[in-house]
Protein backbone atom coordinates (compact mmCIF):
# COMPACT_ATOMS: atom_id res chain seq x y z
CA UNK A 1 0.00 0.00 0.00
CA UNK A 2 1.43 3.41 -1.19
CA UNK A 3 2.44 5.76 1.94
CA UNK A 4 -0.38 8.59 1.52
CA UNK A 5 3.09 11.24 1.85
CA UNK A 6 4.67 9.97 -0.70
CA UNK A 7 1.65 10.05 -3.01
CA UNK A 8 1.43 13.54 -2.32
CA UNK A 9 5.34 14.04 -2.87
CA UNK A 10 4.53 12.61 -6.19
CA UNK A 11 1.98 14.29 -6.74
CA UNK A 12 4.22 17.71 -6.02
CA UNK A 13 6.92 16.59 -8.09
CA UNK A 14 4.60 15.86 -11.21
CA UNK A 15 3.42 19.43 -10.82
CA UNK A 16 6.58 21.10 -10.70
CA UNK A 17 7.74 18.64 -13.91
CA UNK A 18 4.65 20.36 -15.88
CA UNK A 19 5.05 24.09 -14.64
CA UNK A 20 8.80 23.26 -15.53
CA UNK A 21 7.90 21.94 -19.45
CA UNK A 22 5.44 24.85 -19.14
CA UNK A 23 8.02 27.72 -18.45
CA UNK A 24 10.43 25.73 -20.52
CA UNK A 25 7.41 25.66 -23.68
CA UNK A 26 7.14 29.49 -23.38
CA UNK A 27 10.75 30.36 -23.22
CA UNK A 28 11.12 28.36 -26.51
CA UNK A 29 7.66 30.13 -28.30
CA UNK A 30 8.96 33.75 -26.97
CA UNK A 31 12.54 32.67 -28.41
CA UNK A 32 10.54 31.35 -31.83
CA UNK A 33 9.01 34.66 -31.81
CA UNK A 34 11.78 37.03 -31.36
CA UNK A 35 13.31 35.02 -34.07
CA UNK A 36 10.60 35.31 -36.72
CA UNK A 37 10.17 39.58 -35.74
CA UNK A 38 13.69 39.39 -36.29
CA UNK A 39 13.52 37.98 -39.82
CA UNK A 40 10.56 40.28 -40.61
CA UNK A 41 12.75 42.99 -39.79
CA UNK A 42 15.17 41.47 -41.87
CA UNK A 43 13.17 41.38 -44.54
CA UNK A 44 11.77 44.69 -44.62
CA UNK A 45 15.14 46.35 -44.34
CA UNK A 46 15.97 44.28 -47.55
CA UNK A 47 12.83 45.33 -49.44
CA UNK A 48 13.32 49.09 -48.29
CA UNK A 49 17.03 48.75 -49.37
CA UNK A 50 16.26 47.45 -52.79
CA UNK A 51 13.71 49.92 -53.19
CA UNK A 52 16.49 52.42 -52.31
CA UNK A 53 18.90 50.78 -54.80
CA UNK A 54 15.96 51.09 -57.36
CA UNK A 55 15.48 54.40 -56.99
CA UNK A 56 19.02 55.02 -57.13
CA UNK A 57 19.81 52.80 -59.79
CA UNK A 58 16.30 54.77 -62.07
CA UNK A 59 17.51 58.26 -61.25
CA UNK A 60 21.41 56.99 -62.35
CA UNK A 61 20.24 55.74 -65.77
CA UNK A 62 17.87 58.24 -66.60
CA UNK A 63 20.73 61.22 -65.58
CA UNK A 64 22.72 58.66 -68.00
CA UNK A 65 20.21 59.25 -70.47
CA UNK A 66 19.98 62.46 -70.57
CA UNK A 67 23.46 63.70 -70.33
CA UNK A 68 23.52 61.32 -73.20
CA UNK A 69 21.10 63.03 -75.17
CA UNK A 70 22.46 66.96 -74.67
CA UNK A 71 26.05 65.64 -76.17
CA UNK A 72 24.34 64.82 -79.18
CA UNK A 73 25.08 61.18 -80.80
CA UNK A 74 24.54 59.65 -84.13
CA UNK A 75 21.70 57.30 -83.25
CA UNK A 76 19.62 60.13 -80.93
CA UNK A 77 19.33 63.62 -79.98
CA UNK A 78 17.52 65.88 -77.38
CA UNK A 79 13.96 67.43 -78.37
CA UNK A 80 13.89 69.80 -75.65
CA UNK A 81 11.00 72.82 -76.53
CA UNK A 82 12.69 75.90 -77.51
CA UNK A 83 12.04 79.22 -77.75
CA UNK A 84 12.70 80.34 -81.45
CA UNK A 85 13.84 83.90 -80.76
CA UNK A 86 16.90 84.81 -81.76
CA UNK A 87 17.32 88.72 -81.29
CA UNK A 88 16.44 91.60 -82.73
CA UNK A 89 16.76 92.34 -86.99
CA UNK A 90 20.45 93.50 -87.54
CA UNK A 91 22.86 95.29 -90.03
CA UNK A 92 25.04 92.47 -90.37
CA UNK A 93 26.61 92.02 -94.08
CA UNK A 94 27.97 88.91 -94.56
CA UNK A 95 32.53 89.70 -95.45
CA UNK A 96 32.92 87.82 -97.25
CA UNK A 97 29.80 86.18 -98.48
CA UNK A 98 29.36 82.35 -98.05
CA UNK A 99 25.94 81.95 -99.78
CA UNK A 100 24.15 83.53 -102.54
CA UNK A 101 21.03 84.01 -103.58
CA UNK A 102 20.48 83.50 -107.42
CA UNK A 103 17.34 85.44 -109.36
CA UNK A 104 15.05 82.46 -110.99
CA UNK A 105 11.56 83.64 -111.68
CA UNK A 106 8.81 84.61 -110.01
CA UNK A 107 8.07 84.69 -106.13
CA UNK A 108 6.43 82.05 -104.72
CA UNK A 109 2.56 82.58 -103.16
CA UNK A 110 0.67 80.86 -100.56
CA UNK A 111 -2.45 82.61 -99.64
CA UNK A 112 -2.26 85.32 -100.78
CA UNK A 113 1.47 86.00 -99.06
CA UNK A 114 4.97 85.83 -100.21
CA UNK A 115 6.41 82.35 -99.20
CA UNK A 116 9.39 80.76 -98.34
CA UNK A 117 10.12 77.38 -99.56
CA UNK A 118 13.05 75.27 -97.19
CA UNK A 119 13.28 71.96 -98.31
CA UNK A 120 16.13 69.89 -97.01
CA UNK A 121 16.58 66.53 -94.16
CA UNK A 122 17.45 66.16 -90.56
CA UNK A 123 20.69 64.50 -91.11
CA UNK A 124 21.63 67.20 -93.39
CA UNK A 125 24.64 69.67 -91.58
CA UNK A 126 23.94 72.26 -94.35
CA UNK A 127 20.02 71.91 -93.79
CA UNK A 128 21.05 72.33 -89.40
CA UNK A 129 22.97 75.45 -90.38
CA UNK A 130 20.44 77.11 -92.51
CA UNK A 131 17.58 76.46 -90.18
CA UNK A 132 19.29 79.33 -87.65
CA UNK A 133 19.07 82.24 -90.29
CA UNK A 134 15.56 81.09 -92.09
CA UNK A 135 14.11 80.55 -88.02
CA UNK A 136 15.66 84.39 -87.72
CA UNK A 137 14.48 85.65 -90.68
CA UNK A 138 11.23 84.36 -90.10
CA UNK A 139 10.64 85.80 -86.78
CA UNK A 140 10.80 89.04 -87.93
CA UNK A 141 7.39 88.58 -89.76
CA UNK A 142 5.50 85.92 -87.18
CA UNK A 143 6.09 83.30 -84.28
CA UNK A 144 6.83 79.90 -84.87
CA UNK A 145 5.33 77.02 -81.90
CA UNK A 146 6.18 73.73 -80.93
CA UNK A 147 9.75 74.13 -81.71
CA UNK A 148 12.33 71.76 -80.35
CA UNK A 149 16.00 71.36 -80.77
CA UNK A 150 18.05 68.84 -82.86
CA UNK A 151 21.14 68.72 -84.32
CA UNK A 152 22.36 66.66 -87.97
CA UNK A 153 23.15 63.29 -87.99
CA UNK A 154 26.11 62.92 -85.92
CA UNK A 155 25.57 65.51 -83.61
CA UNK A 156 27.85 67.89 -84.51
CA UNK A 157 25.59 70.81 -85.97
CA UNK A 158 22.89 72.01 -83.23
CA UNK A 159 19.69 73.32 -85.05
CA UNK A 160 16.00 73.68 -84.66
CA UNK A 161 13.22 70.83 -85.52
CA UNK A 162 10.56 72.92 -87.32
CA UNK A 163 9.56 69.00 -88.38
CA UNK A 164 6.49 69.22 -85.79
CA UNK A 165 6.83 73.12 -85.36
CA UNK A 166 3.94 75.61 -86.87
CA UNK A 167 4.78 78.93 -88.39
CA UNK A 168 2.15 81.99 -87.85
CA UNK A 169 2.43 85.35 -89.78
CA UNK A 170 0.08 88.24 -91.41
CA UNK A 171 3.18 88.92 -93.62
CA UNK A 172 4.65 85.25 -94.91
CA UNK A 173 4.14 82.08 -95.73
CA UNK A 174 6.77 79.03 -94.39
CA UNK A 175 7.17 75.57 -96.44
CA UNK A 176 9.82 73.55 -94.92
CA UNK A 177 9.82 70.11 -95.72
CA UNK A 178 12.35 67.28 -94.43
CA UNK A 179 12.82 64.63 -96.94
CA UNK A 180 14.50 62.16 -94.64
CA UNK A 181 15.15 61.98 -90.56
CA UNK A 182 18.74 61.71 -88.96
CA UNK A 183 18.48 58.24 -89.16
CA UNK A 184 18.28 58.59 -93.46
CA UNK A 185 14.75 57.11 -93.38
CA UNK A 186 12.44 59.10 -95.55
CA UNK A 187 10.15 61.52 -93.37
CA UNK A 188 8.18 63.97 -95.77
CA UNK A 189 6.99 63.51 -99.55
CA UNK A 190 6.66 66.11 -101.77
CA UNK A 191 3.52 67.52 -103.49
CA UNK A 192 3.80 67.73 -107.14
CA UNK A 193 4.26 71.21 -106.64
CA UNK A 194 7.05 71.28 -104.42
CA UNK A 195 8.75 68.62 -106.11
CA UNK A 196 8.29 70.46 -110.12
CA UNK A 197 9.95 73.45 -108.22
CA UNK A 198 12.70 70.87 -106.62
CA UNK A 199 13.45 69.79 -109.84
CA UNK A 200 13.97 72.84 -111.92
CA UNK A 201 15.80 74.72 -109.48
CA UNK A 202 17.71 72.35 -107.70
CA UNK A 203 18.28 69.29 -110.65
CA UNK A 204 21.48 67.77 -108.85
CA UNK A 205 19.11 66.96 -105.89
CA UNK A 206 21.53 68.77 -103.23
CA UNK A 207 19.99 69.96 -100.03
CA UNK A 208 19.30 72.35 -98.65
CA UNK A 209 17.08 74.28 -101.22
CA UNK A 210 15.31 77.84 -100.49
CA UNK A 211 13.41 79.62 -102.72
CA UNK A 212 11.98 82.63 -101.67
CA UNK A 213 11.18 86.49 -103.26
CA UNK A 214 11.97 84.63 -106.68
CA UNK A 215 15.28 83.95 -105.98
CA UNK A 216 17.28 80.53 -104.39
CA UNK A 217 20.12 79.11 -102.48
CA UNK A 218 21.64 76.51 -102.58
CA UNK A 219 23.90 75.03 -99.72
CA UNK A 220 25.23 76.71 -97.00
CA UNK A 221 24.64 81.05 -96.29
CA UNK A 222 27.95 80.84 -93.87
CA UNK A 223 31.39 79.00 -92.66
CA UNK A 224 29.30 75.86 -90.79
CA UNK A 225 32.96 75.52 -88.61
CA UNK A 226 31.34 78.67 -86.57
CA UNK A 227 28.90 76.66 -85.00
CA UNK A 228 29.98 73.22 -85.33
CA UNK A 229 30.60 71.31 -81.72
CA UNK A 230 28.63 73.93 -80.07
CA UNK A 231 25.64 73.17 -78.15
CA UNK A 232 22.05 74.44 -79.01
CA UNK A 233 22.22 77.09 -76.03
CA UNK A 234 25.53 78.43 -76.78
CA UNK A 235 24.11 79.26 -80.43
CA UNK A 236 20.59 80.61 -79.52
CA UNK A 237 21.92 82.83 -76.27
CA UNK A 238 24.95 84.30 -78.14
CA UNK A 239 22.45 85.12 -81.08
CA UNK A 240 19.53 86.11 -78.71
CA UNK A 241 22.49 88.26 -76.90
CA UNK A 242 23.90 89.73 -80.10
CA UNK A 243 26.93 88.92 -78.99
CA UNK A 244 28.95 90.15 -81.57
CA UNK A 245 32.29 88.54 -80.36
CA UNK A 246 30.95 85.30 -81.40
CA UNK A 247 32.23 85.09 -85.18
CA UNK A 248 28.80 82.97 -85.61
CA UNK A 249 26.48 85.73 -84.32
CA UNK A 250 27.22 88.32 -87.28
CA UNK A 251 27.44 85.41 -89.83
CA UNK A 252 24.00 84.27 -88.95
CA UNK A 253 22.60 87.67 -88.54
CA UNK A 254 23.75 88.38 -92.63
CA UNK A 255 22.18 84.95 -93.47
CA UNK A 256 19.12 86.15 -92.31
CA UNK A 257 19.07 89.47 -92.81
CA UNK A 258 19.74 88.87 -96.91
CA UNK A 259 16.79 86.24 -96.51
CA UNK A 260 14.29 88.76 -94.93
CA UNK A 261 15.46 91.13 -97.74
CA UNK A 262 14.39 88.05 -100.55
CA UNK A 263 10.68 88.23 -98.89
CA UNK A 264 9.37 90.84 -101.21
CA UNK A 265 11.74 89.97 -104.19
CA UNK A 266 14.31 93.14 -103.35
Amino acid sequence: MRNPAQHSGMKTVCHADKQSRKAQQQALNREKQINRQKAQQTARRKRFGMRIAGAILTVAVLAGAVAFALHGNAAGVSQNAVASTLGAPTSDIASPPIGAFTHVGSPLYANHKPELLFIGAQYCPHCAGQRWAIVKALNQFGSFSHVTSSANDDGTIPTFDLHGATYSSRYVSFDHQDLEDRSHNQLDSLSPNEQSLFSRYDPSGGIPLVLVGGYSLLGDGYDLSLIAGKSFDTVQHSLQRGDSSRPFVPAVNADARLKASRRSGR
